[in-house]
């Protein structure tokens, strides 16, 4: 075995140090990429809204903000042909909700929201609340009925 003079064994500790230092900057990278881009909705809806938001998603045992993303996901399935004809004056909501919500919703379902509110000449806060009534939260025997074929 050689003697290492004191520098060569600082030179190895940096070489060393600054391989874990990568390894760990590789990891960090890796969460990060898999993080959506996610935008801030703030709108004012309806108390019975608002539970009905938790509710969903207390079923399928997820964060709000995830439940109100994937309430926003299906505007497509609901109105497939959504088309901005033309510039149309909004329609707010007559009355102020009880409710603040503010969450960051992935950035995809926000422009679903904006693309729809600009089609249908209707605020994002009366959207929010009316897709939140129209949706139908699943039972939990269809939820266990799931779980039961993914375990599969």
């Amino acid at each position: 075995m050689k003697n290492l003079t004191k520098d060569q064994k600082y030179n190895r500790a940096k070489e060393k140090e600054v391989e874990r230092n990568f390894k760990k900057q590789k990891e960090r990278e890796a969460k990060l990429s898999n993080k959506l881009p996610r935008k801030v909705l703030c709108v004012s809806i309806k108390q019975e809204a608002f539970e009905k938001l938790e509710l969903a998603a207390k079923r399928i045992k997820t964060s709000n903000w995830k439940m109100l993303s994937h309430i926003l996901f299906k505007i497509h399935e609901r109105k497939p042909n959504m088309r901005i004809k033309g510039i149309k004056t909004k329609r707010y909501k007559n009355s102020t909700g009880k409710k603040q919500v503010n969450y960051k919703i992935s950035e995809r379902a926000w422009k679903n929201l904006d693309i729809l509110s600009k089609a249908d000449g209707k605020s994002k806060a009366r959207l929010v609340q009316e897709l939140i009534m129209a949706y139908e939260i699943p039972s939990i025997e269809s939820l266990e009925k799931k779980e039961r074929e993914l375990a599969e």
